[in-house]
C-alpha cells in the first residue's frame, strides 16, 4: 500500500493512543481535538491530492521500490526532486493555506539521514545506511507522515546577527569561491 487518501490517513491517526498534551490535558483524538484537528485536516488534503489532477506534484515513483508513493515519503536523489519538493510545498500552501510539518520537516530529516548514514558507514564501517534504507521503505509502504523538529540556536535575540558573540548561531558567509 503506497498511496492512501485523507480519510485513510485520519483513520490511521484515530487508531493511535497519542501521548500529546495541551494545557495540561491529554488529547485523546488528534482528528477531533480543537488544538490539532485543523492540522490533521490540512495534511489529509495533501493525501487526497495524490488522486487529483495534481497527482504528479504530490506523488513520484520510488527509487527504492519502483512503486508510486507520496512525494514526501520518497528519496530526493536529483535536482529535479528538490525542485519538485518546492513545487509540492507551494501547491500545499495554495490548497490549505498552511505549512505542514508532517510532509515537510520529517521528509527533509530522513533525506539528510540518507546521506549522513552513508558517509558514516564509509568512514567508520558501521551499518546505519541499510537501516535508514529499510526505514525509508517502511515509510513509503505505509504512507507515513513523519514529524520533524527544526531548531535554530538564535543566539542573543536582543542583538543583531553581526553582533552575536557566536557567529555560528546564524547562517553567514565565511568564504566566497567561483
Amino acid at each position: 500500500m503506497a498511496l492512501i487518501n485523507g480519510e485513510q490517513y485520519k483513520a490511521s491517526l484515530a487508531k493511535l493512543r497519542p501521548n500529546i498534551y495541551k494545557w495540561g490535558r491529554l488529547i485523546e483524538d488528534v482528528t477531533t481535538h480543537p488544538a490539532t484537528r485543523l492540522h490533521v485536516e490540512s495534511v489529509s488534503h495533501s493525501y487526497d491530492a495524490a488522486f487529483t489532477e495534481e497527482a504528479g506534484v504530490f506523488t513520484r515513483t520510488s527509487y527504492l521500490t519502483g512503486q508510486k508513493a507520496h512525494r514526501w515519503n520518497t528519496l530526493m536523489a536529483s535536482a529535479e526532486d528538490v525542485l519538485a519538493n518546492s513545487q509540492m510545498k507551494r501547491a500545499q500552501f495554495h490548497r490549505t493555506g498552511t505549512c505542514q510539518g508532517a510532509t515537510c520537516a520529517g521528509w527533509t530529516a530522513i533525506n539528510a539521514l540518507w546521506a549522513v548514514t552513508y558517509e558514516a558507514d564509509q568512514k567508520y564501517g558501521t551499518a546505519y545506511h541499510q537501516r535508514i534504507k529499510d526505514y525509508f521503505a517502511l515509510v513509503e509502504d505505509n504512507s507515513y507522515a513523519l514529524a520533524g523538529a527544526l531548531t535554530d540556536a538564535k543566539g542573543n535575540r536582543a542583538l543583531g546577527v553581526a553582533q552575536q558573540p557566536d557567529a555560528d548561531s546564524y547562517l553567514h558567509v565565511v568564504e566566497t569561491r567561483p
